[in-house]
C-alpha cells in the first residue's frame, strides 16, 4: 500500500571555507524532492545506474511514460510502460538515453538554454 523510507545522513563539509549560506537549503530541497520520485526512477538511479543522476533518471522515465500512449496504439503488449523502460535502460542503450536526457536538460535550462542551431548540431 506504500513505501516507508527512513533516511539518515550525516553531512559535513571538507573545508570550512566551502560552506555557503544556501548549501543546506539546497540539500534540504533535494531531500524533500526524493519523496516524490517514481519507484522506477529510484531503482534506475540508485540501484542500476548511479552515475546517471536523478535529473536524467527522471527525464528518461518521464519520456518513456510519454511514449507509451502513442506507441501502445500499435501494440499494447509490446509497448507497455515496463517494456519501453526496460528497452531504453539496457546497458547497450542507456548511454544514448542519458545523452538524450542531457540534450533535454540543456534545451530547457532557464538561465542558458540551447538555441535551435546548437540543438541541430547536437
Amino acid at each position: 500500500n506504500g513505501d516507508v523510507t527512513l533516511l539518515r545522513i550525516m553531512a559535513s563539509p571538507t573545508s570550512p571555507d566551502v560552506i555557503q549560506e544556501n548549501t543546506f537549503q539546497i540539500m534540504k530541497r533535494e531531500l524533500k524532492r526524493t519523496k516524490w520520485l517514481d519507484p522506477s526512477t529510484m531503482e534506475l538511479v540508485f540501484d542500476r545506474y548511479p552515475w546517471l543522476g536523478v535529473n536524467r533518471g527522471e527525464i528518461i522515465t518521464a519520456l518513456c511514460s510519454l511514449m507509451h500512449p502513442v506507441m501502445a496504439k500499435q501494440n499494447a503488449l509490446a509497448f507497455s510502460k515496463a517494456n519501453i523502460l526496460s528497452t531504453v535502460t539496457t546497458e547497450r542503450i542507456i548511454p544514448y538515453s542519458a545523452a538524450i536526457a542531457d540534450i533535454f536538460l540543456d534545451r530547457f535550462q532557464p538561465r542558458h538554454h540551447l538555441t535551435d542551431e546548437e540543438l541541430k548540431v547536437r
